[in-house]
C-alpha cells in the first residue's frame, strides 16, 4: 500500500483522465490498471479514497468492445467487497449488467461475466437490493 499511498494523487488523476478519454487505448489501459488494483488486498483502501472510480469504470463501457466489457465486469465483481463504495453505485452497475446479459449477440464469456456479477450482487447485497427495490 505504501507505493499506492506515495503515488496515489498522480495515479488517480491519470486514471480519471484516461477513463474519460475518447481513445479506446487509454480507456483500456485505465481499466487494466484498475483491474490490477482490484485484485490486490488494497482495493478497498483505494475505493475509499477514490469514490468516483466505479462510475468512471462503468462509464468506459463500450458495447462494441467485448474484451473491455468483460474486463469491466470482472473488475466490478472484484470491487463488490467494498460495500460502502459499491452501494452508492450498485443500481447503475446492476442495470448495466442486466442490459449486457440480455444482449444475445454478445459472446457467451461476456454475458457470463455480467451474470456472475449479478449473482455476486445478489449474494453480497441481496437485502440491500430488496430494500431499495432494485430490478
Amino acid at each position: 500500500m505504501q507505493e499506492i499511498d506515495t503515488y496515489f494523487d498522480s495515479i488517480n488523476g491519470i486514471i480519471e483522465q484516461y477513463l474519460k478519454s475518447d481513445a479506446k487505448s487509454l480507456k483500456r489501459l485505465a481499466i487494466e490498471t484498475v483491474n490490477n488494483v482490484s485484485q490486490t488486498n488494497h482495493a478497498i483502501k483505494v475505493l475509499k479514497r477514490y469514490n468516483n472510480l466505479i462510475p468512471l469504470v462503468l462509464g468506459a463501457l463500450s458495447l462494441d468492445d467485448e474484451d473491455m466489457i468483460f474486463k469491466i465486469f470482472e473488475t466490478l465483481t472484484d470491487l463488490l467487497e467494498s460495500k460502502k463504495a459499491m452501494q452508492l453505485h450498485l443500481e447503475i452497475c446492476v442495470k448495466a449488467a442486466i442490459n449486457v446479459s440480455k444482449m444475445t449477440d454478445m459472446s457467451y464469456n461476456v454475458r457470463e461475466a455480467t451474470i456472475y456479477f449479478l449473482e455476486r450482487c445478489g449474494f453480497e447485497y441481496g437485502s440491500f437490493m430488496a430494500k431499495k427495490h432494485m430490478t
